[in-house]
């Protein structure tokens, strides 16, 4: 017994550690993200994972899942609020 008690403590450390230092900033980045992305309005500017860059237009489906993304010279592109990666609001 007093031969596992030097080692729970060192696990209890390092697991510690790799909570504070990983997986707690990258929850709270994901869900500050998401709160981001159910905030989007017209007019913000966005960035899709495919690379697309321009700025919402509309929205379009039953939750407003569905978000046209004007890209310039008129050319309008539909994409799902999944694939938003970046957005920048005005």
């Amino acid at each position: 017994m007093a031969d596992i008690l030097p080692l729970l403590i060192q696990m209890t450390v390092i697991f510690s550690i790799f909570y504070f230092l990983i997986i707690r900033p990258q929850n709270k980045k994901k869900n500050d993200f998401l709160n981001q992305l159910n905030k989007i309005k017209k007019g913000d500017k966005v960035i899709t994972s495919g690379g697309l860059k321009g700025t919402i237009k509309d929205f379009q489906g039953k939750n407003n899942d569905i978000i046209v993304i004007d890209v310039g010279h008129d050319t309008k592109v539909n994409c799902l609020k999944e694939y938003l990666v970046k957005i920048e609001s005005i």
